[in-house]
């Protein structure tokens, strides 16, 4: 159940089709699975995962220095197995924990000779003969992502690294797993001196992968799952909290949970855990819970979220807005072959949630929030002979937009935002009599530009853009349409 061969699917039921404002950015086709994002700065950012190698899996990574207009090639180790998080220190140094590959005949070798890099014949190749030929890894850069080198001495006892906490740029806490045969065991480790050496932390028995672990004031938080002492194909779903470094851990199980996949805090006492509620049927669903007294109670939210699988959770700290991100699933019956990437936003601790779909098909694995509007999110895309990565980036917090193309308009309209003035949330309408470059952007009274609602090619038909006042204070604001030869401003008023 390593976090590296979930594949997470969303279902959800719309009546209009959905857009939003995500917009994917140039990166090097073939180049396997990303995993993780992370940005030193606005401007400076890191991507990473996975790829098919000669013979085993291969580590890929990319940088950007100027906001992700163009991603480059990092150098890394030839050894590098796979990399799942990448956590900056500052704006040039940050680390990145995976695996490397041990110099051995791998359990992939023989999907490759086949030539068919599907990712349901790579995954049924994963743990046919239950020998581990990777062991865990750290790894560091200095120039923000250009280039990594292995760093400190990791505990042999790691097969897999899954993810780091850093509690400031000395304290880092790793999480991962060791592997016996089939079954894998968590490890999590603490180190005092920037990664150079560790200890590793009692943890409660019967737990199983811990693939999420994050810090949220004095606690550190682990989720994930734990073995029936009866079987070992029964997982619960748990969440483990220390207050005291490690030395003791308190532990709250779900039994409606096979497995927590996630774990954010948006505050000190605001918090949300995605989690499979029956990852080994053939039609699996998801939960979300949601904590606002710092992981004392986790109480489920009232969504409905049969056929998915929920891959990850993404925050803008001190704000609220929350984002959860997977995929719906082929035709409710197949784990390997995703359809729409999926996600579920709120701007209000998850009182009122929207939900988009960011793309045609293909997979979610991380997103990161910048802040409110600037974030990133992360994935693949597959058929039979490749595996490509995507990178999606929205600059205004992921807006959606309503379209019906039933009847072609007389001409171009822009209309008055209704409710107006408003709180929370208002809809802007507008309409195109022929296929135009549209651009929305909504400024304050100074004329400062705070958000690009649209920014896209669209067809001739009937549109509506909704906005939440989640990261607007009261006042006056103007929204300006731009198409072709059309442009129009109209004023709004938010009232809180």
């Amino acid at each position: 159940m390593k976090q590296i061969i979930f594949i997470f699917l969303f279902q959800i039921l719309l009546q209009n089709q959905i857009y939003c404002q995500w917009i994917s950015q140039p990166i090097s086709p073939g180049e396997g699975n990303l995993l993780t994002v992370d940005f030193a700065d606005v401007n400076k950012g890191a991507i990473a995962g996975w790829k098919f190698g000669d013979k085993t899996l291969q580590g890929t990574g990319f940088y950007t220095t100027n906001a992700g207009k163009t991603w480059i090639r990092s150098t890394m180790p030839d050894s590098i197995r796979a990399i799942l998080e990448i956590e900056f220190v500052n704006e040039t140094t940050g680390f990145a924990v995976g695996a490397y590959n041990l110099p051995s005949t791998t359990s992939e070798e023989f999907l490759l000779q086949t030539g068919d890099l599907s990712l349901d014949n790579f995954y049924n190749s994963i743990g046919i003969r239950g020998i581990a030929d990777y062991k865990g890894v750290l790894l560091k850069t200095t120039d923000a992502g250009g280039s990594w080198f292995i760093y400190g001495t990791v505990p042999e006892d790691y097969t897999y690294i899954l993810g780091i906490e850093l509690e400031d740029p000395k304290t880092i806490y790793i999480t991962g797993d060791k592997q016996n045969g089939i079954n894998f065991f968590p490890l999590i480790s603490r180190s005092t001196d920037a990664g150079m050496s560790w200890i590793n932390l009692s943890l409660p028995l019967n737990l199983g992968d811990l693939p999420d672990i994050v810090l949220n004031g004095n606690s550190f938080y682990a989720s994930g799952y734990e073995r029936s002492i009866s079987s070992d194909f029964t997982y619960t779903g748990v969440i483990l909290q220390t207050t005291n470094a490690g030395s003791s851990w308190s532990e709250k199980t779900f039994s409606s949970i096979n497995n927590f996949t996630g774990i954010k805090f948006s505050n000190i006492n605001t918090g949300y855990a995605s989690g499979i509620n029956n990852l080994l049927t053939t039609v699996p669903s998801s939960s979300l819970y949601k904590t606002t007294d710092a992981g004392d109670s986790w109480v489920k939210e009232k969504l409905d979220l049969d056929s998915i699988i929920i891959n990850g959770i993404g925050v803008s700290k001190g704000t609220g807005k929350v984002v959860f991100f997977g995929n719906r699933l082929e035709d409710g019956g197949d784990l390997f072959y995703p359809r729409e990437a999926i996600m579920g936003s709120s701007t209000q601790f998850g009182n009122k949630w929207n939900f988009q779909i960011v793309l045609d098909s293909g997979l979610l694995q991380s997103c990161l929030f910048l802040d409110p509007l600037n974030a990133y999110c992360v994935g693949s895309e597959s058929n039979k002979s490749t595996i490509d990565p995507i990178v999606l980036h929205t600059s205004n917090g992921g807006v959606s937009i309503n379209y019906s193309g039933h009847t072609i308009p007389s001409g171009f309209t822009l209309y008055q935002n209704y409710p107006n003035p408003f709180n929370p949330n208002t809809v802007i309408t507008y309409e195109l009599s022929k296929a135009s470059n549209v651009k929305m952007s909504l400024f304050d009274t100074n004329g400062r530009l705070l958000m690009i609602l649209v920014d896209r090619r669209q067809e001739p038909g009937y549109y509506s853009v909704k906005l939440d006042t989640g990261i607007l204070s009261s006042g006056v604001f103007f929204y300006t349409m731009e198409s072709d030869n059309f442009a129009d401003t109209k004023k709004m008023l938010v009232i809180k």
